[in-house]
């Protein structure tokens, strides 16, 4: 049977580019915690940071399931109405979350930045957020609404760990779940949760644009604070710990990195070689 030529293309690309299956892009598991409670309940779960963020959460007060987005911040549970979806960090208490894979100091990570730590700021909007609000409708009157999440980073559980100083992680960028359509006033695809937001962009730039204008400064990505480890020295790191004052955390992800354009010409180079060998035995 003769394949198309895109698809062949498509498996040279993909040969090239495929991850380990059991690498994800997101933290694990939690390797340790202090000051939490024995019995996890809502907002005091550790393992909620697991996982890719937040994409809906269920508002118990309305009744209502609601996408996160820059004027929405993830709260409460999960649809399912019962599921953590953040953690607290109060004074005293801390996690240390692991990934499955090294997370590398990466010059083709987009910004230089190589992990994105999402929690639940958000930017005060003109109007109440419902479910089928125009994006387009709500205006941003003020900078972000943040709380301090103090993020430190190892190669090992013994150290040593370098403490983010200047940067919280629980502040810029609020998380987006999806993209905005606005030729059609709906919501888009979910967007890009290992795609940093132009670390350029500050307050200033939202403040005043309506929702839609600040989802397509994105430009796909699905917020959170973004990190480089170019800061603390490390080539790498494989554990973070995160500690606060009432800030919170809903996930931490991996930032994929940008192929450099001499991979891309080698990955369609062996589609290439792929499709010439399939003509021969046609």
């Amino acid at each position: 049977m003769r394949r198309s030529i895109s698809a062949v293309l498509f498996a040279g690309a993909a040969a090239v580019f495929a991850l380990p299956a059991m690498a994800s892009p997101f933290a694990t598991s939690v390797v340790s915690t202090t000051g939490f409670p024995v019995t996890p309940g809502l907002y005091t779960d550790p393992s909620a940071v697991l996982g890719k963020p937040t994409t809906m959460y269920h508002d118990a007060l309305n009744g209502i399931d609601y996408r996160s987005s820059v004027v929405a911040a993830p709260f409460g549970t999960a649809t399912d109405q019962a599921t953590s979806i953040v953690t607290t960090l109060n004074a005293g208490q801390s996690i240390v979350v692991t990934f499955d894979h090294d997370v590398e100091n990466d010059t083709k990570n987009p910004f230089g930045v190589d992990f994105i730590v999402f929690g639940n700021s958000f930017f005060t909007g003109s109007a109440a957020v419902t479910p089928t609000s125009d994006m387009g409708q709500i205006s941003i009157l003020a900078g972000v609404n943040s709380e301090a999440v103090t993020v430190e980073v190892a190669q090992s559980l013994a150290g040593p760990w370098y403490s983010y100083s200047t940067r919280t992680g629980d502040g810029l960028f609020p998380t987006q779940a999806y993209t905005w359509d606005g030729a059609n006033n709906a919501w888009g695809a979910e967007s890009d949760f290992t795609k940093p937001v132009d670390p350029s962009l500050g307050d200033a730039s939202f403040v005043g644009k309506t929702a839609a204008e600040a989802i397509a400064l994105y430009n796909g990505s699905g917020g959170g604070a973004g990190f480089d480890l170019t800061d603390s020295g490390f080539a790498w790191i494989r554990y973070i710990r995160l500690s606060g004052d009432g800030g919170d955390v809903d996930a931490i992800a991996d930032v994929t990195a940008v192929p450099e354009p001499g991979a891309v010409a080698l990955a369609f180079a062996a589609g290439g070689l792929l499709l010439r060998r399939r003509t021969r035995r046609c």
